[in-house]
């Protein structure tokens, strides 16, 4: 699974097992207004929960793409490696 928010340059990567699950009355728990823009409701016989059991997890930050640009520019030119924001990965 892929999460990002680019207005704010983070991103988030998830690995691990999926599951796909056909529990009716969690469904019915999870259920709002908003989710009737895909389905009738919720005893659409089409909807289904993604269970994740995650295995390990990377992010990353940035300052944002001017700066990024200008650090990559600098380190293009000293030969050096641009240190743009952050990035870790974590094992579950």
């Amino acid at each position: 699974m892929a999460f990002s928010d680019s207005a704010g340059q983070k991103y988030l990567a998830l690995t691990g097992y999926a599951e796909l699950l056909n529990d009716r009355d969690r469904i019915r728990e999870l259920w709002s207004i908003p989710t009737k823009a895909w389905w009738i409701g919720s005893v659409d016989p089409y909807i289904r929960l993604l269970k994740i059991k995650p295995r390990d997890a990377q992010y990353w930050d940035s300052p944002g793409t001017v700066a990024s640009y200008i650090k990559m520019i600098a380190a293009a030119v000293s030969d050096a490696r641009p240190a743009i924001g952050g990035h870790a990965k974590v094992r579950m």
